[in-house]
């Protein structure tokens, strides 16, 4: 086993293992998604799948409440240990890529965890509206894993900036008090809410919000679901959305790009930890 490989458990124990001392840690971390998925199934889950708006707006709530999670999670992991991480710093053995890694490996397996309770919103909604999710995804056959993926997948893309931000902000307090201010950019610019043209279109292509609403509604097949007001005029049109296109390819287009998100926000978290030595941070 290399050097590299040792740190990188050794950082993995140490970090696990400050975090269980604190008693209602992992229970916070887990309860949240937990209360989401109640409160989301409560509001939205008659109308599941019933009909095209009713089944956007619960997709859109569970984006917003994975990327609020994903942040939650991260945006003061780096930030709250900038003294330690100075002491190991000055050590000789330190490696920046370990410690990245450690706290990466960590972050990805909550999202799993968080994913998978969020993820049983779809099932719950679909028991509670009587209306069957679809038989199989655009790439899964099981239409659920696919879900789950791309829950994890907003997750984990708002996981890592939450490490990004808190990479480069000096104060634990600064990286709380800039998470309202993404999320509502988030909301906004997810394509959702609003019609979004010429350079706003543009700011769109870049959230995570974005193509969290593209790989979920492309799952469930949203285009195929009718309007309310098509339940009283069958004939009123009802124009498909290119954002949820139904096919394997648009989905796994998406995956990709949520997948360069994390990659490019992670390689930019490096970059952060690389300016705490000169700084000048106390």
């Amino acid at each position: 086993m290399t050097n590299f490989q040792v740190q990188v458990i050794n950082l993995i124990k140490e970090y696990c293992g400050d975090k269980l001392t604190i008693k209602t840690f992992p229970f916070l971390l887990l309860l949240f998604p937990v209360i989401a998925v109640a409160i989301i199934l409560k509001i939205t889950g008659q109308n599941f799948l019933v009909n095209y708006e009713d089944t956007k707006s619960a997709c859109f709530i569970l984006v917003c409440t994975a990327i609020w999670t994903g942040l939650f999670n991260s945006s003061q992991i780096i930030v709250s240990e900038r003294d330690n991480l100075k002491q190991r710093i000055a050590t000789p053995h330190f490696d920046f890529a370990s410690y990245l890694l450690a706290r990466t490996i960590i972050q990805f397996c909550l999202c799993v965890i968080q994913g998978g309770i969020l993820s049983s919103y779809f099932i719950l909604a679909s028991q509670k509206s009587g209306h069957k999710l679809p038989v199989n995804g655009q790439i899964m056959t099981d239409t659920i894993i696919e879900l789950a993926i791309g829950i994890i997948l907003i997750l984990f893309a708002a996981d890592a900036f939450g490490m990004l931000l808190s990479s480069f902000v000096k104060e634990n307090d600064k990286a709380s008090a800039y998470m309202p201010y993404i999320l509502i950019a988030e909301l906004i610019f997810s394509g959702t809410l609003f019609e979004l043209k010429g350079s706003m279109k543009l700011v769109s292509d870049f959230m995570v919000s974005h193509y969290g609403m593209a790989t979920l509604g492309t799952t469930l097949n949203l285009n195929e679901l009718k309007l309310k007001v098509q339940m009283t005029v069958p004939n009123f049109p009802h124009h498909a959305e290119s954002l949820y296109k139904a096919t394997a390819t648009h989905q796994s287009n998406t995956w990709w790009i949520l997948g360069a998100f994390i990659v490019v926000e992670l390689l930019l978290t490096y970059i952060g930890l690389k300016q705490i030595p000169r700084d000048g941070r106390r």
